[in-house]
């Protein structure tokens, strides 16, 4: 009886421990926005709004990304409220108009993961 408790422990602890490194970036995939940390999620939405200012561009020269020609592309650093130090979040953008895809990487662009709504 003892071994089939802590055998289900160990399975229910393996698989949080899963989830969540799936969510810190290890694999990408998608993340809903409420997902994201607070900072990223107030960029987020100051880019939807049109105010976070132009970002720079991003030439996705490791190829993470799907293929775009040149300046598809644009980067936002996510900024930490009452931080100095640079962080590791961004949110790239491409596409303009109604076509505008959104990925967010908590890792300085080691994963992407597509934003979902």
């Amino acid at each position: 009886m003892k071994f089939r408790f802590l055998h289900a422990s160990l399975l229910l602890v393996f698989c949080l421990a899963l989830s969540q490194s799936t969510l810190a970036g290890t694999d990408g995939g998608t993340i809903r926005a409420s997902d994201m940390s607070d900072d990223a999620h107030r960029t987020w939405t100051l880019i939807l709004g049109g105010d976070a200012g132009g970002g720079r561009s991003f030439s996705n020269s490791g190829d993470e990304l799907p293929s775009h020609p040149p300046g598809y592309y644009r980067e936002y650093a996510v900024h930490t409220v009452g931080s100095q130090v640079s962080s590791q979040e961004h949110i790239v953008v491409g596409g303009e108009g109604g076509d505008v895809e959104y990925f967010y990487t908590d890792d300085d662009f080691a994963h992407y993961y597509r934003i979902e709504d």
